[in-house]
């Protein structure tokens, strides 16, 4: 299938879906419930095969729940992704965008995050579930800043 997917914001009922994908992937729930954040998802013939978060702390945007169905990799839906959320960010006059990692830093360096330390984020990005949920010693910190234009 060659198709591109369609990247739209989640509705409530989308959800269940983006929840099933997280625990497809390997990715942590939570804060899905209470976020009021945003939600992004790719979707190809009716069925969620991706899903991003963005959450917003004054200026600042931490990008989170980023994943794509195993049968959907390798096809530029990470990709789509990321750009809605850089795109929705921008539109939103975020100043930044703040990821967690893992495993994907390399990957997230093509859209030119670079890695950052935790004492140099805003006091209200600490406050997120994702900062709170005690990060494994292997995580990295990713800023992308977002220029005014």
């Amino acid at each position: 299938m060659n198709r591109t997917p369609h990247i739209r914001e989640a509705s409530s009922v989308d959800m269940r879906a983006v929840k099933g994908l997280l625990a497809e992937t390997g990715l942590s729930p939570l804060g899905t419930d209470e976020s009021a954040g945003t939600f992004f998802v790719a979707e190809e013939e009716g069925r969620v095969i991706g899903t991003i978060g963005l959450e917003c702390f004054g200026n600042s945007g931490l990008l989170r729940s980023a994943a794509v169905a195993m049968s959907a990799r390798s096809r530029g839906v990470g990709q789509l992704l990321v750009d809605a959320v850089i795109s929705h960010s921008r539109a939103a006059g975020l100043s930044e965008i703040v990821l967690l990692t893992t495993t994907a830093d390399e990957w997230f360096r093509r859209f030119g995050f670079l890695v950052a330390k935790r004492s140099s984020l805003q006091v209200g990005l600490l406050q997120s579930s994702q900062l709170q949920g005690g990060c494994p010693s292997s995580t990295v910190i990713m800023r992308l800043p977002l220029s005014a234009a």
